[in-house]
């Protein structure tokens, strides 16, 4: 089971969200990988080139500010070219499960693909294509490295049936997802005990200002600006555990060049998000009393 799994290996985490961050570290570390953490793809550049020896693994968030992580990829992949460098293995994040998201992670120069949010059990299972496994037997670990296909895996994942498709309310969408909580109570029982708490206030603290950046843009008329704050919305509250608030932003996201429908939902979004607030608190008080982080 991934529980007993442990590698030895320094990863590169590329994740400009931090709650993402998070879970993501505390994942890594109970695999026993030491993590290093770039919030955009031009610091990945940059923490890569001066990083000796080099990373073992760069886990690479695809849509992030300043520099995004196929251009990142792209980037890394030229200058390990140019200078003679042996090829870090790079895993693709992202929330999106279509076959031409895989493609444009191969064309980039991507080896692995990773959708979030994801599970203990995925990452171990990616990180087994990858890394070594920390063992005793030298032989056991250049067979683990040399499995490794170097193909992304082209299983078609299909993707949540979407409540809103038909333009109306979510009234089925659950406010907080217990799959996606229990993971995080999970790790944080494994030894990362403050991680709820701490998850909780960085989302509730990122949240109003992703709310407040979605209603700019559009009073600014900007769909890139409602397609990049959605997609960060969705993207931090899927990992949280806030189905219903994470499903609005991705309609909103897949909706961006549809104003008139983005600010129909965006009236959702705040009595929404009040009710996740209160749900996270509800779920921290408890788990203090009851069950101590």
């Amino acid at each position: 089971t991934p529980d007993n799994i442990h590698f030895t290996g320094r990863v590169l985490l590329v994740e400009d969200n931090q709650v993402n961050q998070e879970v993501a570290i505390a994942t890594l570390e109970l695999f026993g990988c030491q993590v290093t953490v770039a919030d955009n793809g031009q610091r990945a550049i940059t923490l890569t080139r001066k990083t000796s020896p080099p990373f073992d693994a760069i886990l690479m968030d695809c849509e992030m500010p300043i520099l995004d992580g196929f251009e990142a990829t792209r980037r890394l992949r030229q200058w390990e070219s140019e200078t003679g460098r042996p090829r870090i293995p790079i895993i693709a994040l992202t929330a999106h499960v279509l076959k031409q998201s895989r493609q444009q992670c191969k064309d980039a120069g991507m080896d692995d693909y990773l959708r979030k949010p994801f599970s203990q059990a995925d990452l171990g299972a990616t990180l087994c294509r990858w890394l070594p496994k920390a063992s005793d037997n030298p032989g056991e670990q250049e067979q683990t490295v040399a499995s490794s296909s170097g193909q992304i895996p082209d299983t078609v994942v299909s993707p949540p049936v979407s409540l809103f498709d038909d333009h109306s309310e979510p009234p089925s969408v659950p406010v907080l997802d217990q799959e996606a909580l229990g993971y995080i109570l999970d790790l944080a029982r494994k030894g990362n005990k403050g991680l709820l708490r701490k998850m909780v206030d960085s989302y509730l603290a990122r949240t109003p200002e992703l709310l407040v950046e979605l209603e700019r843009a559009l009073a600014h008329k900007d769909p890139e600006g409602v397609r990049i704050a959605a997609h960060t919305l969705k993207s931090s509250s899927l990992t949280i555990g806030a189905a219903r608030l994470a499903e609005l932003g991705r309609v909103m996201e897949a909706d961006h060049d549809n104003l008139a429908l983005v600010n129909q939902y965006f009236q959702l979004s705040g009595p929404t998000f009040t009710e996740v607030k209160q749900a996270l608190n509800d779920l921290c008080t408890q788990k203090q009393e009851g069950d101590p982080l």
